[in-house]
């Protein structure tokens, strides 16, 4: 099973567990959607909008929920980390 990503509705990046995706995002406003893949029960994605600043660095980990539900949550860089 994977997770399939797509900011601004174009998908970027399938990753599957214990693997990560870094990637620039330009400043401004964007929507990041997060889906399982495949996708047997047919769970409708689930969003966030992220508002990026210039500079910032943003980290997300994708959580499973139930079977075949992921949501991506904040997190934070691992102390010392730097992308």
């Amino acid at each position: 099973m994977a997770l399939n990503l797509q900011v601004d509705g174009r998908t970027v990046a399938n990753v599957v567990q214990g693997r990560r995706y870094d990637h620039f995002v330009p400043a401004g406003r964007h929507v990041l959607t997060a889906s399982a893949v495949p996708n047997y029960y047919f769970y409708q994605p689930t969003s966030t909008v992220l508002n990026v600043r210039p500079g910032q660095t943003y980290v997300f980990t994708a959580i499973w929920q139930d079977t075949d539900r992921v949501v991506l949550v904040p997190s934070a860089l691992p102390p010392g980390q730097a992308y």
